[in-house]
């Protein structure tokens, strides 16, 4: 699933900044909600630009506060991801580097950042809540304090970026789909097929 839908989704954002954008603003909406209704909220965001109510999350920082970081720093952002991804989407240091500059990002933590990367091609992927409750790990292990020093910081994201690597990205993508689908909150979406081109379908305008 991962390697037809993810190359789909990843030519996609990286044929321009505001399509990449597209995929910032996923990752965003994909925070403490269900899968099977970010297509929607995809929609009203385009509708309704900053101004939408599924942009309100966050205490402090707010998805809508990440989502105007991006707008307003789109070529940058596009011509970083783009130059990280000519360097290799298997290197760990060079994984590692565009994790932390996508970490910049309001309101996006370590695991979401490393979603972005994820659909981007890279061999790194989104430890969330549902793979914590699988593998047995703590939230620490995922979580990356704003107070830590550069060092510490890239020593932790080098760290997490090697342990997804051990079973890779595809896996992780692949077992996900089938993990989450027909759960509570994606009864629409009853196999790991259906999950995965979900994606495509949230992510890519409607035409």
């Amino acid at each position: 699933m991962y390697k037809k839908d993810n190359k789909i989704i990843a030519d996609f954002l990286l044929a321009s900044p505001d399509n990449m954008v597209r995929g910032f603003t996923f990752v965003l909406l994909s925070i403490q909600q269900p899968t099977q209704g970010l297509a929607d909220k995809m929609f009203e965001v385009d509708q309704q630009g900053l101004e939408c109510r599924h942009l309100n999350y966050g205490k402090t920082v707010t998805k809508r506060d990440g989502l105007a970081y991006v707008q307003a720093n789109k070529k940058a952002i596009f011509e970083r991801l783009t130059h990280h991804v000519s360097q290799g989407l298997d290197d760990v240091e060079n994984i590692s580097k565009a994790l932390l500059f996508v970490y910049n990002t309001p309101n996006l933590g370590m695991v979401k950042s490393a979603f972005v990367l994820q659909l981007l091609g890279f061999d790194v992927s989104c430890i969330d809540s549902h793979n914590l409750k699988r593998l047995g790990w703590k939230q620490s292990q995922v979580s990356l304090p704003k107070t830590l020093k550069h060092e510490s910081k890239m020593r932790k994201i080098r760290a997490y970026v090697s342990q997804t690597q051990q079973k890779g990205t595809a896996y992780w993508w692949d077992s996900w789909c089938h993990y989450v689908a027909g759960n509570i909150a994606n009864k629409k979406l009853t196999t790991g097929q259906q999950v995965s081109k979900y994606h495509i379908e949230a992510i890519l305008p409607k035409a």
